[in-house]
């Protein structure tokens, strides 16, 4: 997995990740605190819907540990688009921003998506 973390210079002090193989692995405390996302991005090219899940953890159990914010991600989106959404005042984890996606909804899906799967984030 290659996860990219940069800085970029703005009035909100935003930060811009891109994770060019999200899976079932938590990224954990992508923020180092406290935290807001404002943007997502999700490029699926697989043939199942997956599902981006978002934690206010600073510390994930995927599969335990229940997600704040769970986004379906329809399948073939390299192909059609891309799966979005945009917070205009930002969504607020008051510990931690950690994410991960599965093949499965909810806290208890565990399984990695069938193909390298590409989120792009921007937080602050």
């Amino acid at each position: 997995m290659s996860t990219l973390i940069s800085n970029v210079n703005s009035p909100i002090q935003n930060i811009i990740v891109v994770d060019s193989d999200v899976n079932a692995t938590a990224q954990n405390n992508i923020s180092a605190a406290a935290g807001s996302v404002y943007q997502i991005e999700v490029d699926n090219p697989t043939n199942d819907i997956l599902y981006l899940k978002l934690y206010d953890s600073v510390s994930v159990t995927v599969g335990t540990t229940a997600p704040v914010f769970i986004m379906p991600v329809p399948a073939k989106t390299t192909v059609n688009g891309f799966a979005s959404a945009s917070f205009t005042t930002g969504m607020a984890f008051a510990t931690g921003i950690s994410y991960c996606c599965t093949q499965e909804t909810g806290t208890a899906g565990t399984s990695n998506p069938d193909s390298a799967t590409t989120l792009r984030m921007v937080i602050s």
